[in-house]
């Protein structure tokens, strides 16, 4: 119980960035295509741009079809309002994660 957890980080879903919509100082509103895993409200994101990571960020809106929607399943198009600081621009992809802690043992 003195080891320190460790900590696994799972890889839920991917976005391809196809529009940028609206841009403020923390938030933008986005649309793209889900290439692979189900993407939720609520979920972490890693921002990439040819393979580098250049920021961070959390969906708080999902839309799909003009309606806000719960999920967004692999080959979906969707709108999303990400929680960031960070630029994004066309091409850039969002992976979208979970982290877990396990408790270690000798």
């Amino acid at each position: 119980s003195l080891l320190p957890p460790e900590i696994i980080e799972i890889e839920l879903a991917r976005l391809e960035i196809l529009g940028i919509f609206k841009t403020t100082k923390t938030q933008i509103i986005t649309g793209g295509r889900v290439t692979s895993g189900q993407l939720q409200s609520g979920m972490t994101a890693r921002i990439l741009r040819k393979g580098e990571e250049v920021g961070a960020g959390k969906v708080s809106n999902l839309q799909k079809e003009k309606q806000i929607a719960r999920e967004a399943n692999e080959g979906d198009e969707c709108g999303i309002s990400l929680d960031t600081t960070d630029a994004l621009e066309l091409g850039d992809e969002l992976v979208f994660y979970r982290i877990e802690e396990k408790a270690r043992k000798l």
